[in-house]
Order: structure tokens, then C-alpha cells, then sequence
């Protein structure tokens, strides 16, 4: 039990968000003293972490915590991640954050934080979709939204990539609320070339990052699709598009860690290209395409905020192994680890992809290649729930011992039914 400014806190108390912002700050109250699903853990890590890399210092982070702490309204400390980066735009508050009283009838974590970027940021009306900056922490977007808050044009926002006329940046503040922010870009520009929204939805599902890169290629193919609704009619969209992305990503190997290496593209030019002659391109390739890693197919997501891992026993002797932990953030690294320890985890992609869990491999790198010896599951409260060898095999004790450094380090727990020796 610690004094804080003249009372006792032992633990998070609801009822004293300021108290206990103070005593997370100064290393009073400890996390493992909160538990996971407590609003004060993400930020509690947030400043007893490491801030390399980091917009702002600690204290100022703390006294902006401080600042919009109501107690009524703790939940708003769920948005750990979310509440750094609007610390870290600071400079584009409209008010001081002391002033923040929630006008939301809701007090969920989401509502809260919304309601508190509408206070800072918010002079003119921005889409509901665009607040997905704010849940994603992409630094592009969050200043897409402040561009708009600010009652600039999206065409204008600094950064933007894609082709917009005006009527085109009208309909993409029209897109639904649902939509992810890059979506909404394809949606206005669809909407305002004569297509429709189940055009969009059929897009949308697809991926399309490397064709949106091209935005000359990339208008001339919706403008096909436009004037072709058969295509979509018939389900040849998609197949249109796994042959461009095929035609367009050169590279893209996966390591013997599982990472995946740079791509490269190419310029695709569809001028004079008529459905007819395009669909018989896409049918001449796939009476001819190989099986295999399709950069086109592979997804990827966001990897989880913990660190990969390095070791080796004996630093003195360069032929001893070296041990790595290393997250695997890609569908073809993920379906081979599985293959290679000869288990379920290829179908845990939907997962990693959703963000509810993340995959990590521990390998020994000797002269004689790279093994891999366990799989790691490590779900989104940092907690380890699974670990397993080759066959579903239990971990030995010397691979143990690495995981359990890797842990230590990153201040992640460790389920009781790991079974780690």
C-alpha cells in the first residue's frame, strides 16, 4: 500500500482516475498489481514502456492523462495507443484538453475516444469512417483527418495518392461508415465514374494495394469494369484481378524466418484493352500458372507491438547457434510453419489477420541452415497460451529457458497450460 498525495491506493481505483494515472507515472502501482481487462493497463504500459521512437515525453503523455482524467469517464483510458497519438498531435488541438467534458450519451472506451477527438480536433464535420485513424494509429490517415476537421479538401490532404476530381472527393465523403478508410477512396472514385455500390462491395473484398498504386493503370481498369457490369455479373472480377497483380509484383520471397522480403512492381498498360482481349489474357494464364506463392493472394496484417527476439548461448564462439523469435505477419509463412512443425497453425490466418492473435517461430541458426523448433501463440492481452515443437510436441527445457527470456523481456505472461519446462 502507497501514499499518493495524502490518500492509500493499492490498486486501480475506478472512482480516482487521477490518483491512479499518478501512482501508474510514479512507478507506485505496479501492472501486474491491474488486471488485462482494466481501462488503466494500456496506458500503464504506455508509460512504464519503453519511448524510443515516441512523439512527446512521459510527463507530458502523463499530464495530458491527467488532463481529460473525469471520473465518470475512465474508460476513455482503454485507448492507450489511440490517446498517444493524439498526444502526439498536440500542436493541432483547437482547446486545451482540461476543458473536455464528453457530450456522448455512451460510455464505451470507442465513444469516449471520439468524443474527445471531436473536442481537439474537430471544427467541420469528417465522415464516420475516417475516425478508423484513430482505432489503426496510421500517422497517413490521422492526418487525412485532421486535413478534413480542419475543412480542407481530401484532394489537398498531404500525402494523398490517389486521383481525385472533385466530384470524386464529394462521393468519398459519402462512403458508408463501415467502409476502411483506403475502400472509401476507391468508393468515390467508382460512385463518380458512373458505377455503383455493388461494385464497390466486390472491390473492396479484393486485394487491390498494388494495382491502387498505379492510379493511371487503376482508373482505366474501373472504367472497364463500369462500362462492363458482366464482368461483375459473372464473377470475373476477381480472376481480373489475381492476373494483374500477378502481372504487376515482382519478388516478394519469404526468408527461412518467415519474413517477407521487398517486392517490386511493374507498369501494367491497359490502354486499348477491351474485356474480351483482357479475359483472354486471364484465361491463357491460368492454363498456365505454376501453383505456388501468388504475391496477389498473400495477406498480411499489422503486426503485434512486441519485439522480435536474438540469442546466442556463447557470444565468444561464432559457431554457436543462434536462437531468433521472429513474428510471422504474412498467410504463406504462417501455412509453411505449419507444414514444416506438422500442425494446425496454417489455419490460424483469419486470426492473426483479425488481430486476436499473433504466430511466432523459434529457430537455431547454425552452419548447417536454419531448424525450427517451436511455434507461439501469443494472444492480444500479451499473454502466451500456446507453445508447441514439431508434431504438437511440448517444448524441452532449453528452448523453454529461451522463451521464458523472451517473455521476461517483453513483460509478456505466460498461461499456466503452456507446459513450458
Amino acid at each position: 500500500m502507497v501514499s499518493i498525495m495524502g490518500s492509500q491506493i493499492k490498486k486501480a481505483d475506478l472512482t480516482r482516475p487521477r490518483k491512479t494515472l499518478e501512482a501508474l507515472y510514479r512507478k507506485q502501482l505496479k501492472l501486474s498489481q491491474l488486471e488485462n481487462y482494466s481501462p488503466y493497463y494500456e496506458v500503464g504500459k504506455l508509460m512504464r514502456g519503453e519511448w524510443k521512437n515516441r512523439p512527446g515525453d512521459k510527463r507530458g503523455f502523463y499530464e495530458f492523462l491527467s488532463a481529460i482524467a473525469r471520473r465518470h469517464y475512465y474508460r476513455v483510458f482503454c485507448a492507450g495507443d489511440a490517446l498517444l497519438a493524439i498526444y502526439g498531435q498536440a500542436k493541432h488541438w483547437l482547446k486545451s484538453p482540461k476543458g473536455w467534458m464528453p457530450k456522448t450519451d455512451s460510455n464505451t472506451g470507442d465513444s469516449l475516444k471520439q468524443d474527445l477527438v471531436d473536442y481537439l480536433f474537430v471544427r467541420y464535420e469528417v465522415p464516420q469512417f475516417m475516425y478508423k485513424a484513430w482505432q489503426d494509429i496510421d500517422p497517413l490517415h490521422i492526418g487525412w483527418f485532421i486535413h478534413l476537421a480542419q475543412g480542407q479538401n481530401i484532394k489537398t490532404a498531404p500525402g494523398m495518392h490517389a486521383h481525385l476530381t472533385k466530384k470524386m472527393a464529394h462521393e468519398f465523403l459519402q462512403a458508408p461508415a463501415d467502409y476502411v478508410i483506403e475502400d472509401a477512396l476507391m468508393y468515390g472514385q467508382v460512385m463518380a465514374m458512373g458505377g455503383n455500390k455493388t461494385l464497390t462491395k466486390k472491390l473492396s473484398a479484393l486485394p487491390l494495394n498494388h494495382l491502387f498504386q498505379d492510379q493511371e493503370m487503376w482508373l482505366k481498369l474501373l472504367q472497364l469494369f463500369i462500362n462492363n457490369p458482366e464482368l461483375e455479373e459473372y464473377d470475373q472480377i476477381d480472376r481480373i484481378v489475381s492476373y494483374l497483380n500477378n502481372r504487376r509484383v515482382i519478388g516478394g520471397q519469404i526468408d527461412a524466418y518467415g519474413q517477407l522480403g521487398p517486392q517490386t512492381t511493374r507498369k501494367i498498360d491497359l490502354q486499348g484493352k477491351t474485356a474480351k482481349s483482357l479475359m483472354r489474357e486471364v484465361q491463357d494464364w491460368e492454363n498456365s500458372h505454376q501453383y505456388g506463392f501468388n504475391a496477389g493472394q498473400l495477406v498480411t496484417w499489422t503486426p503485434a507491438k512486441v519485439r522480435n527476439f536474438l540469442y546466442r548461448a556463447n557470444k565468444a564462439d561464432q559457431k554457436s547457434p543462434i536462437y531468433r523469435i521472429m513474428q510471422l505477419t504474412n498467410s504463406f509463412a504462417i501455412q509453411r510453419e505449419g507444414e514444416a512443425m506438422r500442425h494446425c497453425v496454417g489455419s490460424y490466418v483469419n486470426r492473426c489477420e483479425s488481430g486476436d492473435t499473433s504466430i511466432w517461430s523459434l529457430t537455431a541458426t547454425t552452419s548447417s541452415g536454419v531448424k525450427s523448433l517451436l511455434t507461439i501463440q501469443v494472444n492480444k492481452a500479451d499473454t502466451i497460451v500456446q507453445v508447441r515443437g514439431k508434431a504438437n510436441s511440448m517444448p524441452g527445457v532449453d528452448d523453454s529457458k529461451i522463451v521464458r527470456w523472451w517473455a521476461k523481456r517483453e513483460r509478456l505472461k505466460i498461461a499456466d497450460y503452456c507446459e513450458l519446462e
